[in-house]
């Protein structure tokens, strides 16, 4: 009930926005209205293109974004299924294309 927060002293409204806080400081970023900021650090692997490859703990050797799908277990046929396209064309995809595949948004 707004009565009793207002009386507890708990009425939200007046409260002053909360800052917008980002990895990039203000006087760093190239435009003020940009929404978009750089990313420094993620856990999602290879989520910048400017990170380095993953590395195979075992033999050392350099991951594809597709090989990590499969060592997580992922059903690679479900994956080109639900992509609507072929087995071939999906080990074929550069890893960029299969990261943006996978991260469409659709509306």
């Amino acid at each position: 009930c707004k009565q009793e927060n207002s009386r507890s002293g708990n009425n939200h409204t007046n409260t002053p926005k909360r800052p917008q806080r980002s990895v990039v400081p203000a006087r760093k970023r190239k435009c003020s209205g940009c929404q978009f900021r750089l990313i420094e650090r993620c856990t999602w692997p290879q989520c910048n293109h400017s990170c380095p490859k993953l590395q195979n703990p075992v033999t050392g050797d350099e991951m594809d974004f597709i090989d990590l799908l499969k060592s997580f277990g992922l059903d690679m046929k479900s994956v080109a299924n639900a992509l609507g396209i072929d087995m071939q064309t999906l080990n074929n995809m550069e890893d960029n294309e299969l990261l943006n595949l996978l991260t469409q948004q659709t509306n």
